[in-house]
């Protein structure tokens, strides 16, 4: 066969051209016809069809031949391809005498010959030379010639001629009409081509409109729709070529369908006669003459013709660039091809079938081959897949029928087959024969030996199988290996044979096919058994005989084996699954917590699916004991409510059943249209929405039979059980376990021992895992967080004593602080509880209080033992003092959350198993929080006390009392509070108020002291609180002594600063002519500064700045102090105008005053609260650095100063505001309909 060069050359030089004859001077349009044939097809040229078919642009090409008048059509043909579209007569005639008797009578017999046969297509050209009129002195002008002929043969039809000015020559008049010449050609040639082929295409359609006449013939609409077909082919219109050959294939295939469906046709039983040849298909030239004479005459089989129809769609799609294509209709080809020859009951011999759909596979991929590279084109390789398994599997049928895959080689009745079948691959071409790559050539070498089938099949297995896997379709490329490895074991190769079945089978477990995996298991356990693999052809013996799937007697078989041919005593290990299950661990005590030296017992649930019992010689555990420095927590096991721990499964092959395809497949429609909105359905199929979950590419590198080999854990530690009977299907065993060291254990493996055989389980899922506890004495004081004092407490004292056991008389003893007071008698009751939740009665401890010593005695306690007691203490509050960061009465009254005062007490424990003491902190929350506050009345001053309950319980409060510790003889406090007593409520305060009468030295220290109990709604029993009262104390022979009814709380403080020095006075005063002041109208703001003392006391040696006033009348200089005053009105019912601000110069003489005016505007109406007055002390540097005399102030007089103030606030009490609570009266404003009155 020749290379695909020289066949895509063949190809192109046996296409067709339009034929166009030409007449006249035939020197003339010999000198053209080169120049004529290349320009033509140089521009393309719309060409518009009938039936609403899109236009489309193709480039005209012709065969320019000399007229003869053999060549027109006579009547009645309709062959296109030898049928001339177009007729030219050639002329140079310049003279007018030469035209008339010579020209004029050639022009008219070629016209009268093409009406004669019916030929309407023609063209005059005239062409005119320059040399030759110049050679003439009187010539006749040009167009006198062109009339002439016009006159006599184109009255109606001017453009049929057309005037060449000199064409051989570069000038732009002769190229102009060159070009007009070219388009009136390609104009009339696709007109003529156009109405002809539209007259055909009519005539064929009527043609096939009869076929339902009895003496209709395909061959003959084969050959005409051919024809059709060849024109498309010389127009480069492969696409419609192709489709007259689908429309041929589609029509051929109804007739057969229907002749297989019980309506018969008269002329497809001349396709049925016997076929005597099965070369395949011949896709190396682009027509088969031999198979389109065969169609032709109507002695064409059925392969014949399919060969001859595929070989023309082949060239087409060639041409069209789809080799993929090609591969694509093969294989559909193949496959319709042999159903057609079994529909139609046509006799062949047997296999040669196999031979033509084996050698037309071939000639396909090679033809394919030979066009493109294959490698780089994907679609290709998607098909040729299909096409090499298909040709595989022929030759594995060739091969079994010839009697090549047996190890004895064929018989004598297969050589006869083989010899019949190689008649009917004779071929008389030469060229095919000699090529070397010949497919019938090679199918002749594979059937003629054993040895060259075998490389023939082997080699096509592979690339087979290679091309599966470059598309990703590795199931398919499975399956091909499982028939290789029967062909091996055939041939006595196992070891071939065993990778080919691995790989399978990981497919079948894969995709959950339970009936082909055990057919596959059994292959390959007899494939280990001729390798004498015992290790691998044990394991599949177990998983064989494990299988449901098998019948008993089978099942009893592998078993037999699994269980007997270890006899020679080395030992073997293998799998515990799929043989037998550990369903499930039970530990006894549930709680898979015992003491060290205790029995822990461990039952399992073994599910064994082996056919029969089966005595194991032992079952051992393997525990592991996890090292003390690990982080790994222990495990939450959750089992049943009977205490099983269900373990997971760990062989793949019980999860065959949970993978089944259709019940897992979620099938759903696809249905695809056009772009249109109105388009029409354009595919429709069937897919699954759950394709991920079957369509993932498998782990290449595991096992096929199981997911991990099991491996011998450390047998350091185990729990053990010997001769145990394991029958089908559940299993109970016990293993007690006597520990012998403390841990945290885990149950990493189970071993079961028959004979030398081991079957071993993966590691437990989840991890089953027990404790065995050996601990020391713990010692835990229960106290919260909420511990009160000055209210009897419960402290919870829980003791565990670990492996110690405590003899009698041995005990605690606690160290307790002075201001902690026990108030348990000598004996106390004490709550015993052990780990396996038994039922222990109660114990009494006695008690020996010395001071600041306490000791509790305990009875004989055994090991393993929690013993809970209670004791009852009482702190004293200490002496509280006002905190650093102390926060005033309005924070208190927005709802901070003030906490109490913390006592922290150090209780240490002594205990006899240690030799350290054990230090417990207790913390006590004082339950309330002081504050004091000093408030002034004019000259009175007064102390207020406030007292807050900081915890969730009601106290009372009685006797209240403040004094002074450095009281003078005529200073006292007046107390204000009245006799009763005062209940607070959690989170609420109680106040107090005392009125100092005379000088009190400023600072003073203070103590104030408050008795307190727990009221009447909170003396029922809460946590951590005791159910006696506070301070209440036993006597020695257990009666209650009447408890002391308060605890006394003392909080001391300091008094500083109570001298008032300033007051403030302030007056509204309405408008000149009105009795009072009116909303709208400005009114008079007067504020009377007056200092109520000489000296300030904290001035006194301080350093305070004070500067020089000036002079007052009388000439004497006066210290001033700098105010700072700001008149604001929070509330928003006054507009202060002007000056809201300033500084004032108060002289530091007692009884000074400084008045102020402004002007307010009253915006409401009704009792308005005066605006608020505020004073600061003014701190300048400026100030106190300049001398006296260069500030220029006079007493009384306001000045302002333009650096930045650093101001000081008052202390409360040092600034008094008179007409703090004073209101005035404003009137609305008459001509306001609506009037804002604010009421007090």
């Amino acid at each position: 066969m020749s290379t695909g060069a020289e066949e895509r050359q063949l190809v192109y030089t046996m296409e067709n051209k339009p034929i166009v004859t030409c007449a006249g001077d035939s020197s003339l349009f010999s000198s053209l016809q080169p120049t004529l044939v290349q320009q033509l097809p140089k521009e393309s040229v719309e060409w518009r069809r009938s039936y609403g078919r899109p236009p489309k642009m193709i480039n005209l090409e012709a065969n320019f031949i000399s007229f003869k008048e053999e060549l027109l059509p006579k009547e009645g043909s309709k062959a296109l391809l030898t049928f001339p579209f177009l007729h030219i007569f050639w002329t140079d005639c310049y003279d007018s005498e030469m035209y008339k008797t010579s020209t004029k009578e050639e022009i008219s017999r070629w016209q009268n010959a093409l009406r004669g046969r019916g030929s309407s297509d023609w063209l005059i050209v005239l062409v005119e030379v320059e040399s030759r009129r110049k050679s003439k002195p009187i010539v006749l002008p040009r167009m006198a010639i062109v009339d002439k002929i016009r006159n006599d043969f184109c009255n109606k039809q001017n453009d049929r001629v057309v005037v060449l000015n000199d064409p051989l020559r570069e000038s732009a008049r002769a190229q102009e009409s060159w070009q007009a010449f070219l388009s009136r050609l390609r104009l009339l040639l696709l007109a003529s081509f156009t109405r002809n082929l539209g007259h055909f295409e009519d005539d064929m359609r009527a043609l096939r409109e009869r076929r339902t006449n009895p003496n209709w013939s395909f061959a003959h609409y084969f050959m005409v729709q051919e024809e059709l077909a060849f024109v498309f082919e010389m127009l480069k219109q492969y696409e419609d070529a192709l489709v007259q050959y689908d429309e041929l294939d589609a029509l051929f295939t109804q007739y057969i369908v229907n002749h297989g469906a019980g309506d018969p046709t008269e002329w497809v039983s001349s396709f049925c006669h016997p076929v005597c040849h099965w070369t395949g298909l011949a896709l190396w030239r682009p027509i088969d003459m031999v198979r389109r004479e065969l169609v032709q005459n109507g002695c064409a089989s059925l392969l014949d013709l399919r060969s001859y129809l595929f070989s023309r769609q082949c060239t087409l799609l060639l041409f069209l660039q789809r080799p993929w294509e090609v591969a694509q209709r093969a294989l559909e080809l193949l496959h319709n091809s042999v159903q057609e020859l079994h529909l139609l009951e046509i006799p062949l011999p047997l296999g040669a079938v196999d031979c033509w759909v084996y050698i037309s596979c071939l000639e396909v991929l090679q033809r394919i081959e030979s066009f493109c590279d294959t490698n780089q084109n994907d679609m290709f390789a998607v098909y040729a897949a299909g096409l090499r398994a298909y040709a595989r599997e022929k030759l594995h049928g060739l091969g079994n029928l010839c009697g090549l895959m047996s190890c004895k080689g064929p018989t004598s009745e297969e050589l006869n087959r083989t010899v019949d079948l190689l008649a009917g691959l004779s071929n008389n071409d030469t060229e095919m024969v000699n090529n070397l790559n010949n497919p019938s050539k090679r199918l002749r070498e594979a059937l003629s030996s054993t040895e060259a089938f075998e490389k023939h099949y082997l080699e096509l297995s592979e690339v087979a199988m290679g091309t599966y896997k470059h598309i990703g379709r590795l199931r398919s490329a499975r399956l091909i290996g499982k028939e290789l490895a029967d062909f091996h074991m055939r041939k006595c190769e196992p070891r071939k044979a065993e990778g080919y079945l691995l790989d399978a089978l990981k497919t079948y477990r894969a995709e959950g096919w339970s009936l082909l995996v055990s057919h596959t298991r059994r292959q390959l356990a007899a494939c280990q058994s001729q390798l004498g693999n015992v290790q691998t052809y044990l394991d599949t013996c177990s998983l064989l005989a494990s299988d449901s799937s098998l019948e008993v007697s089978e099942r009893q078989e592998y078993c037999k084996q699994l269980l007997g041919s270890s006899s020679d005593g080395e030992p073997v290990s293998l799998a515990l699954e799929p043989a037998l299950h550990l369903d499930a661990i039970r530990f006894c005590p549930a709680s898979a917590r015992v003491a060290l030296h205790a029995t822990l017992g461990v039952q399992l649930q073994l599910t064994s699916r082996l056919p029969g019992p089966i005595t194991a010689d032992s079952i051992t555990l393997a525990l592991h004991l996890e090292p003390t420095n690990s982080k790994n927590e222990e495990l939450s096991m959750d089992g049943d409510p009977d205490g099983w721990l269900r373990l997971t499964e760990a062989s793949g092959d019980r999860a065959l059943g949970d993978r089944q395809l259709p019940i897992l497949l979620d099938f759903c429609e696809v249905h695809e249209r056009g772009a249109q909105p109105d388009s029409p359905l354009t595919t429709s199929g069937v897919t699954y929405r759950n394709a991920h979950l079957f369509l993932r590419r498998q782990d290449s590198s595991s096992s096929p039979g199981r997911t991990r080999e099991p491996v011998l854990e450390d047998t350091t530690r185990t729990s053990a059980v010997c001769n145990v009977l394991l029958r089908p299907g559940n299993n109970t065993v016990s293993l007690p376990t006597l520990v012998r060291e403390p841990g945290l254990f885990t149950l990493r493996q189970l071993c079961l021992q028959i004979g030398p055989l081991q079957l071993l389980s993966l590691r437990l899922q989840p991890v089953p895992q027990y404790t065995v506890y050996s601990q020391e004495p713990q010692l835990d004081v229960i106290s919260g967080d909420d511990l009160l004092a000055g209210v009897p407490q419960e402290l919870q004292v829980q003791l565990l004593t670990g492996h110690r056991a405590l003899q009698e008389g041995e005990g605690l003893h606690l160290s307790l602080p002075e201001s902690l007071l026990l108030l348990d008698s000598v004996k106390i009751p004490a709550h015993v509880e052990s780990d396996s939740n038994d039922d222990i009665p109660d114990i009494e401890l006695s008690l020996e209080l010395s001071p600041r010593l306490l000791r509790v005695r305990f009875p004989a306690i055994s090991g393993y033992r929690s013993v809970r007691f209670s004791l009852h203490v009482l702190c004293q509050p200490p002496t509280a003092t006002p905190p650093a960061d102390d926060l005033d009465y309005h924070s208190i009254q927005d709802g901070i959350e003030l906490k109490g005062l913390v006592v922290e007490h150090r209780v240490s424990i002594d205990s006899p198993w240690s030799i350290y003491s054990t230090l417990v902190t207790l913390a006590f929350h004082v339950p309330f929080r002081v504050q004091h506050t000093v408030l002034t009345a004019g000259h009175r001053k007064f102390v207020q006390v406030c007292v807050r309950n900081t915890c969730s319980l009601h106290f009372i409060l009685s006797r209240p009392s403040l004094g002074f510790s450095m009281e003078g003889e005529d200073t006292t406090l007046e107390s204000l509070n009245p006799a009763t007593t005062t209940c607070v409520c959690a989170g609420k305060n109680a106040w107090f108020l005392w009125e100092i009468n005379g000088q009190v030295p400023s600072p003073v220290p203070c103590c104030f002291t408050v008795a307190f109990q727990l009221g009447s709604t909170t003396e029922q029993k809460r946590p951590g609180t005791a159910k006696g009262g506070p301070n209440e104390q036993m006597s020695d022979d257990g009666e209650e002594e009447k408890p002391p009814r308060h605890c006394l709380f003392n909080y001391d403080f300091m008094l500083v600063q109570l001298a008032t020095l300033y007051s403030v006075q302030a007056a509204v005063m309405p408008p000149l002519g009105q009795e009072m002041c009116q909303m709208g109208l400005l009114c008079s703001l007067e504020v009377s500064i007056t200092r109520l003392c000489k000296d300030d006391p904290r001035q006194e040696g301080s350093g305070s700045p004070t500067s020089d006033c000036g002079e007052i009348p009388g000439g004497a200089t006066v210290q001033c102090s700098q105010l700072l005053y700001k008149v604001v009105d929070n509330s928003s019912n006054w507009a202060v105008c002007g000056r809201s601000s300033g500084l004032v110069a108060m002289p530091l003489t007692e009884r000074a005053t400084h008045k102020l005016h402004l002007e307010v505007l009253p915006l409401f109406a009704g009792y308005l609260p005066l605006p608020d007055v505020h004073l600061s002390k003014y701190l300048s540097e400026s100030e106190t650095d300049e001398p006296c005399g260069e500030s220029g102030r006079t007493p009384g007089v306001e000045s302002f100063s333009t650096t930045t103030p650093r101001l000081s606030q008052f202390d409360p009490g040092e600034v008094y505001n008179v007409s703090r609570a004073t209101q005035v009266l404003v009137l609305p404003s008459p001509d306001t309909s609506l009037v804002d009155i604010t009421v007090p």
